[in-house]
């Protein structure tokens, strides 16, 4: 899992959108790939969440997006609501 997996993701979003919604369009996209890295994961969920956030936030560059300021509540891919952080594409 690294910023070449993302990119393809990032180019199917709005213009603005959150680490939520991103996660939820990559395991659409790579179910598999998100399962595998998950099952060896002892933090569960929130570790794996939390890594991919960290690629997107290392690659703001190479993938043409931007994080915003503060932290923004919506749906997690576990159905419970929490914060999470904002992006906007810069490519459009």
């Amino acid at each position: 899992m690294n910023a070449n997996d993302f990119n393809p993701i990032v180019k199917t979003l709005p213009k603005e959108f959150t680490s939520h919604q991103f996660i939820k369009a990559f395991i659409r996209a790579n179910e598999a790939e998100y399962i595998s890295e998950l099952k060896p994961k002892k933090g569960g969920f929130r570790e794996l969440n939390s890594k991919i956030g960290r690629i997107l936030e290392d690659n703001q560059t190479f993938l043409n997006i931007q994080k915003g300021k503060g932290k923004v509540k919506d749906e997690n891919v576990k159905g419970y609501i929490s914060e999470n952080a904002k992006w906007t594409r810069t490519d459009i």
